[in-house]
């Protein structure tokens, strides 16, 4: 019997969605983990649910919901290739987010579709995302920019972003464990503002930042010290840069095939939403985005 845990996937029938089924099933044959394709239906009195729907429709969105995870489950038995993979379904009624925590206290990771059939629900994936990362129990994946079934995989480094506090345990944890299972270099990204400096110091010439920068590389190599010891075998190359890391993050993250960051940064208080760098990531990132929890 597999221990593994899980990685779930939620599915809704759109094609951002199957992109998620096709990255899960790929992580769930490097992990060895079961892959759970998990679908939410609508219930009469659901909050948001028009009352004037007829019962109809919900048996006719049962049956129609069934033959998406056939479908999906079928995706993810064809992007397997013969390797072995564990395929589970599991179709309920009620709210999406709802559905999804029900499963996050015993997965390894959610993954969710940038862009779903949230017209009608109004669900949007930053806010299931937030929802999830918010309880902190296991890392959610966003995926968008996917090549196509028959489209080169993506081959570029893993890219991280360190904010050197106890935050970026889990986020290095994560980057580290991705890098190790795909045979990608890793690129530390470390700002040291989530400021535009600029605005405190206008005039450039008259700071000196030559020590700041000395302590930000003692900073980072501190930070990943231990972590290059327990995976030897992963390329790390090192970024810093003294602000914007939303910005240079994307910047490195062009070419990437994963882009690593945590639900909270310098603060590390925590919110219902996720942190500023990685809710603006949700929306911008062009490459799969992991999102780590920033407490452990």
């Amino acid at each position: 019997m597999n221990i593994n845990r899980p990685i779930v996937v939620g599915v809704d029938g759109s094609a951002s969605s199957l992109d998620a089924v096709r990255w899960a099933a790929e992580a769930a044959v490097r992990r060895e983990s079961p892959l759970v394709l998990v679908s939410a239906l609508l219930t009469p009195g659901q909050y948001g649910v028009p009352d004037a729907i007829p019962s109809g429709y919900f048996d006719t969105q049962e049956t129609e919901s069934k033959k998406i995870l056939e479908h999906a489950a079928d995706l993810a038995a064809r992007t397997a290739r013969g390797r072995t993979l564990e395929i589970e379904t599991d179709l309920r009624r009620g709210p999406v987010i709802g559905v999804l925590l029900d499963h996050v206290q015993t997965a390894e990771m959610v993954v969710l579709g940038w862009r779903g059939l949230d017209e009608f629900t109004g669900m949007l994936v930053g806010s299931v995302a937030a929802a999830l990362t918010t309880h902190g129990l296991c890392p959610v994946a966003v995926i968008r920019g996917l090549p196509g079934p028959e489209d080169p995989d993506l081959d570029g480094p893993i890219v991280v972003g360190v904010d050197g506090t106890k935050n970026s345990k889990p986020v290095l944890a994560a980057a580290f464990e991705e890098a190790s299972l795909r045979g990608a270099a890793l690129v530390a990204v470390h700002a040291w503002s989530d400021y535009k400096l600029s605005m405190f110091f206008p005039n450039d010439t008259e700071f000196d930042w030559a020590p700041h920068e000395i302590a930000a590389q003692a900073t980072l190599a501190r930070t990943l010290s231990g972590w290059r010891e327990d995976y030897p075998h992963v390329a790390v190359r090192t970024v810093i840069v003294r602000d914007r890391p939303v910005r240079n993050l994307l910047a490195q993250a062009e070419r990437a095939q994963l882009l690593v960051v945590g639900s909270h940064g310098r603060g590390g208080y925590a919110s219902m939403l996720v942190g500023s760098t990685s809710r603006a990531l949700l929306q911008s990132a062009q490459c799969p985005l992991l999102i780590a929890h920033g407490h452990h």
